[in-house]
């Protein structure tokens, strides 16, 4: 799958880890892409 959390993002492209300014928006992209867990 892919990278479901912020932290997740940041550790495979480092998205977010410098100054952290971009956070939210990284944030909000992962809560506009979320697909629902399987049942």
């Amino acid at each position: 799958a892919g990278a479901r959390t912020l932290a997740q993002v940041g550790a495979a492209t480092r998205a977010g880890t410098g100054c952290g300014s971009c956070k939210p928006e990284i944030a909000a992209l992962l809560v506009a892409q979320r697909i629902p867990e399987p049942a």
